[in-house]
């Protein structure tokens, strides 16, 4: 299997010709090639007849205005019910694809990928520990996995 994501910086405006790199372009792409967006930043900029602040001490973003482009962070669909159809994903991909999710603050994601490899990941790791770490604190309290998904 190849790439586990990309990071593409993109235009949110422009045209609607389906062979500029806007960002409604950019997304269709992707997703056609198994990518979920996962991680997406936004550039104002304001218009010259009410000039924002800088967001830095540089002529660059402004603090408000249109959202004119950003960069977009794209990461596999471990779990896609056609995943395989993307090209198949080794054990250890799966926890490195899980260990991005988590990086870009998706451990919802990165516990999805454990949940549904559990079997294929066990021999490598102890799923139930990974599992543990990413389940946050629920109403001030550390839970195991299992124990917070009795109480959701």
């Amino acid at each position: 299997a190849g790439a586990l994501g990309f990071m593409v910086e993109t235009p949110y405006t422009g045209s609607d010709s389906e062979t500029v790199h806007t960002f409604h372009n950019v997304d269709r792409l992707l997703k056609r090639h198994g990518f979920l967006l996962c991680a997406i930043s936004v550039n104002r900029y304001s218009r010259a007849a009410l000039p924002a602040p800088f967001l830095y001490s540089i002529l660059a973003q402004t603090v408000s205005g249109q959202p004119l482009w950003g960069d977009l962070v794209y990461l596999r669909d471990g779990v896609h019910p056609d995943h395989v159809r993307f090209g198949g994903l080794s054990p250890m991909k799966l926890l490195k694809l899980a260990c991005l999710y988590e990086l870009f603050l998706l451990p919802d994601c990165a516990a999805e990928i454990l949940v549904t490899h559990r079997e294929r990941l066990s021999s490598l790791v102890d799923v139930e520990r990974l599992l543990d770490l990413l389940t946050p604190p629920l109403d001030g309290q550390t839970l195991s996995y299992r124990r917070s998904r009795r109480r959701w």
